[in-house]
Order: structure tokens, then C-alpha cells, then sequence
């Protein structure tokens, strides 16, 4: 433990075991813009940053960044290297790709050392327990159950690994597995998922577990506090419609902008706070392959700042930094690859955004409301679909849609009164005056303040495509167990959610999404080891994963390629579409998922 304390990783390893709520992340993935790293809710943008990451987990933020040389070693090398630095011989088949399984990990973890170990048997075994924890959590990927060796050249000195900013690179990986999984096709997602449920509950009290105890303790990173027994009688939790539900209707006073107040900041370990100069600073974080781009300037209000309309920053590489992968790069130098946004991170302090300070963040003001709702997706689901005979009934996003139509009903009376004639103008300040009492006890008075006609645009008229989702017996596929999904002949009476959402007026924000389906399969893993699991089961599934390491991946939802993949796919379009039988591929895609689609049918 002194060792892995030397190396920077104390904090996440004191937060403990917390359960991941796959529900929750879905409903997360699918408020997340990939080209500004912010999730979008009706209250403004919001996102993680580097604050986070050292408040809840007490990562380092500052130092270099985790880049190295790839090495693509022999298997009697990295054998060699195993024996030297972790001080054991893998078994056979192990090690493949440059990669070790993190079930052999695993197994070394669970041998206890001998009482007179020598101190560099220590290390090796904290170099063991890094990797496995690196690989099976804070940087796992789709890969399910190994690691890249390549990370234990940031550890052969315990010191020099300290002195990285391993916050830095553990929130570029978030970022961009967020992004990956907000695309159409995905259905998994991995990495660090964990620091983003913490974010999720210390900053949306409407989905917060309630703590069974008020009691801190303040030797630990802040993250910890939410390691204790839950009741909840108030909250559902794992519900994916009712998180949904909740985001959709989200109000200004329910969500936290500032959960860290200078009182608790004072009473966390040193290690929490030593890197908030670059809290704020608008910058590339790098990971090996990975460079996101960090931008709190977006999100100010979480800085107890003004929120102006932002400036765009930084947003003219991502797709390409997107598209840049290991793959088929052996040897590639990410140092010399990144030299550029390596030199931007270290003169990062230069790049600190500064803003008003403001009593309230809580409300925004009407010039930067004016200008999201432009920009944003206000729908996640369709406000006008029928609603299904199981399971939770949400009203969150209908009530938003008549709350909608009663601002348009203002406005449209506004609109009467200046041509009409004094008569006329009478009733129609009555209609006003109905419509704006009427807002007032919904609490929606805030939205008479802008004029956002773009939004009853976004819910076409027709109906939804509805799809229903079956399980075909379980298999082995891709080192996980679990069924298959196809669609099949829906009913008129199955429920689905479909994405909804309207073409950006702003280059910031693409749109290239489809909608998940809530019907997920998570994975289990045993392991007592490892502090932070990501695998545990979501309820109503029966499903677990035998193989037991699967990298921190969490199911989303149903894959798209997946599906084309089955040999009869029936899908119903109600409306003017014909019904249309496809086979082995599909011809039509629905567009829309998240904040970055529109609702109906790709032509």
C-alpha cells in the first residue's frame, strides 16, 4: 500500500467498492455531445472536469501527461519484462498482442506475500495491483478481460509515476469512451464509468441514493462518502425510463453547481485540491492515443461563474483526434505523435478561464438560454408515443411538451394583439393572461422569458417506429456470455423509446446518433480485489458473466451491426411509410438518439 500511495493511486483505491448503475449511464450517454464534451439537459450545459476527477478520486491533474512509446515486444520479452518488474512468470497463453489477461492479475493478487518480503517484492506486487486496476477500471476498453503491458513503463519508478497527471489521463479516457458510445452503432461502453456516477449523484439530487449516514470522513478522497448503505424509498434506482424521466424534466433548483463548497475543499486530504490552478483551464488532455479536449469555459456556472455564450475552443480537431487509434501503429511514439497538445497541456496554467463570479448560478441568464435552446435537443423520447402496460410510466418529457405548446400559445397571443383590433386584442390578452398564470403554477414561468420556436418542430407528427426486442438462447461472444438481440414484428401495444431531436443550427454540434433501447446485459465480476466494480447486475436480468473480468464494460443497449446481422428483421413503419420486410441488411435507418438526431426516418 505504501508503494501504490507513492505512485499516485491512494485516493481511488480508499474510495472503495460503489455498484454501477447501468441505467444511469445510459441515460448519460444519451445527453452527451461528443464535439464539446458537455451533456446538454434543459438547464444548460454541464459536464466533468478535471475538479471532479481530483475532488472525488484525488488523481493527480497536474504533472506530465501519461504518453509514452508503444513497444512491440516478442512474448519472451514481455515474459522477461513480467518476471523483472511484477516478479512472476505468466502461464501459458496469457500474454497476447501485448496484452496480458487480467484474470492472471487476478490470480498473483489473491497469493498473499510472505511475511519478510523484501521491499522489491512489494513493489512488484503494487506494480501488479496498478495494472490490474488500470486495466480493469480507470482505463479498461472493449477488449473485456486484458491490459496493455505497455502502462508498466510508467511504472518501473514509483516516483517519476507520481509526478504524472494520471487525472488528466484517466478523464481524457472517459471522454472519449462518452463519445464512442454516443454514436449510433454502439452498445458497450467502458472505462472509468464510475468517477461519472459519483459526478451524476453529487450533482443531481432528483437521482441522488439516499446515504444511510451524514457522517464524512475527510482522510478520504470525497468520492468515498457515497461508499456506504443506500435506501431507496425516494429514488428508483437502475430504471433507465425513469432516469430519463428525471433528466427531461429537470429544473434549475435540481441541479448542484457547486457540490464542493471551500469548507469541505479545507477538510480534504492535500492531494484533492493541489492541482485546482488548472481546475479551469481550457486545454488537450492526453492518454497515450487518446487527446480530448477539456472545457470548463462551457460550463462556469459549475465554477460559481457567469455562463456567457461560449466562444468556440479547441473544436475544430475532434474528429480527427477521434479517428487517430492504435491500430495499426506499432511502435508509434505518442510523445513525438503529440507534441503539440503535450506543449498546450504544460502551458496549461496560461490557459485558465476567468469569469464573473455570482451568487446564484443556479439560473442562467435569458441571452445564454436563447442561444442553447437554439442549439440543443430538447426531447430525448417521443412526448407522443403511446405508453406501454409494464414498467415505469414517465410523463417527464410529455409535461415538458405541453409546457412547450403553452409558451407557444404566448407568444402566439403577443403576436395577435399587435395587429389585431382593441376587440380582438381583448381576448387575446385573455389567452395570454391564461396561458401565463398556467406557466406560473407549473413553475415553467422561466421559459416565458425565451422564445424558442424550433422546439414543437423537433416531434414530427407521425407515429414512432416501434421495435420490439428479443433474446435469442445465450452464447459466447467476444470472451462474454450473454443472447443475442433482433427485432422482430413489433405490436401496437409495445412501447419504445425513440430519439428525438432537430438539426443544429451551430457547427459545434453534429448529429449522427441513433436511439438506445432499454434492454441491457451486464456483466459480474467476483473479483474483491479490484476497488471500484463496474460489473455488477442491473435488475429484472438474469444474465452475469462467467469469464469475470470484462475491463469495467458496461451493455448500453441494443447494437445496431449486431442486428443486421440476423436473418429476419421485420420493422413496422405506421403513418404514410409502408410496411417493409428487410433481410440481412437493412435498407432503412431511423435517425436519432440522444441529443444528436431527428426523429423519423433516414432517407
Amino acid at each position: 500500500m505504501h508503494h501504490i500511495q507513492e505512485a499516485g493511486f491512494e485516493g481511488v483505491i480508499r474510495c472503495g467498492y460503489i455498484q454501477l448503475d447501468h441505467g444511469l449511464i445510459t441515460a448519460l450517454v444519451e445527453r452527451w455531445r461528443p464535439e464539446t464534451h458537455t451533456f446538454h439537459f434543459p438547464i444548460g450545459e454541464a459536464t466533468i472536469t478535471l475538479q471532479d476527477v481530483e475532488v472525488l478520486w484525488g488523481l493527480q491533474v497536474i504533472g506530465s501527461p501519461v504518453c509514452a512509446a508503444d513497444m512491440n515486444k516478442s512474448l519472451e520479452q514481455w515474459i522477461d519484462i513480467c518476471e523483472t518488474m511484477m516478479g512472476f512468470t505468466p502461464p501459458d497463453g496469457a500474454i497476447s498482442n501485448n496484452r496480458i489477461l487480467l484474470r492472471c492479475l487476478y490470480d498473483i493478487i489473491c497469493k498473499p506475500l510472505p511475511e519478510n518480503a523484501s521491499d522489491e517484492s512489494c513493489i512488484q506486487r503494487a506494480r501488479v495491483y496498478i495494472l490490474y486496476l488500470l486495466g480493469g477500471n480507470l482505463l479498461s476498453d472493449l477488449s473485456g478481460s486484458t491490459v496493455y503491458m505497455h502502462h508498466l513503463i510508467n511504472l518501473v519508478d514509483m516516483s517519476v509515476s507520481a509526478s504524472m497527471s494520471w487525472g488528466s489521463a484517466i478523464l481524457a479516457c472517459l471522454y472519449r469512451r462518452l463519445c464512442k458510445a454516443s454514436y449510433s452503432k454502439a452498445n458497450e461502453i467502458c472505462g472509468p464509468l464510475v468517477l461519472l456516477q459519483l459526478w451524476a449523484w453529487e450533482r443531481l439530487p432528483t437521482i441522488q441514493p439516499i446515504r444511510r449516514t451524514d457522517e464524512v470522513d475527510f482522510t478520504r478522497p470525497y468520492g468515498s462518502r457515497w461508499n456506504v448503505e443506500f435506501g431507496v424509498t425516494r429514488v428508483p434506482m437502475h430504471v433507465l425510463p425513469a432516469y430519463r424521466d428525471a433528466f427531461a424534466s429537470l429544473q434549475p433548483n435540481q441541479f448542484i453547481w457547486l457540490p464542493y463548497e471551500e469548507h469541505v475543499l479545507e477538510l480534504l486530504p492535500s492531494y484533492c485540491t493541489r492541482g485546482r490552478a488548472c481546475w479551469r483551464s481550457v486545454t488537450y488532455l492526453i492518454c497515450w492515443e487518446i487527446v480530448e479536449a477539456h472545457l470548463p469555459n462551457r460550463v462556469l456556472r459549475q465554477f460559481g461563474m457567469h455562463q456567457p455564450i461560449p466562444i468556440p475552443r479547441l473544436l475544430d480537431k475532434h474528429v480527427a483526434l477521434h479517428k487517430m487509434t492504435r491500430s495499426g501503429r506499432a511502435n508509434t511514439n505518442w510523445i513525438e505523435t503529440h507534441q503539440q497538445y503535450i506543449d498546450h497541456w504544460r502551458d496549461s496554467l496560461n490557459h485558465v478561464e476567468n469569469g464573473e463570479l455570482v451568487n446564484d448560478p443556479m439560473h442562467a441568464s435569458v441571452e445564454y438560454m436563447s442561444w442553447y435552446w437554439q442549439r440543443t435537443v430538447i426531447y430525448i423520447t417521443n412526448p407522443s408515443q403511446r405508453f406501454s402496460s409494464n414498467g415505469f410510466q414517465g410523463d417527464g418529457e410529455t409535461t415538458e411538451y405541453l409546457m412547450d405548446g403553452m409558451c407557444r400559445v404566448f407568444y402566439t397571443s403577443l403576436d395577435l394583439m399587435a395587429i389585431s383590433d382593441a376587440k380582438h386584442a381583448g381576448y387575446f390578452a385573455q389567452i395570454r393572461d391564461i396561458a401565463s398564470h398556467y406557466m406560473h403554477q407549473a413553475r415553467g414561468q422561466q421559459r416565458l422569458d425565451i422564445r424558442h420556436s424550433h422546439v414543437l418542430e423537433q416531434v414530427d407528427h407521425q407515429s414512432s417506429l416501434t421495435q420490439q426486442i428479443h433474446k435469442e438462447p445465450r452464447n459466447i461472444q467476444r470472451g462474454r456470455q450473454g443472447g443475442r438481440r433482433c427485432r422482430t414484428q413489433p405490436t401496437q401495444s409495445h412501447f419504445s423509446n425513440i430519439g428525438l431531436g432537430g438539426s443544429s443550427s451551430n457547427l459545434e454540434h453534429g448529429s449522427h446518433s441513433d436511439t438506445t433501447l432499454p434492454t441491457q446485459t451486464p456483466t459480474v465480476c467476483p473479483s474483491p480485489i479490484t476497488p471500484i466494480h463496474l460489473f455488477d447486475q442491473t435488475l429484472d436480468s438474469g444474465i452475469t458473466n462467467d469469464n469475470a473480468h470484462n475491463g469495467g464494460s458496461s451493455q448500453l443497449q441494443v447494437n445496431d451491426n449486431e442486428l443486421d446481422e440476423q436473418n429476419d428483421i421485420t420493422v413496422e413503419h405506421h403513418g404514410d411509410l409502408p410496411i417493409a420486410l428487410r433481410k440481412q441488411k437493412r435498407t432503412v435507418k431511423h435517425i436519432g438518439c440522444g441529443t444528436h438526431g431527428r426523429l423519423g426516418m433516414g432517407h
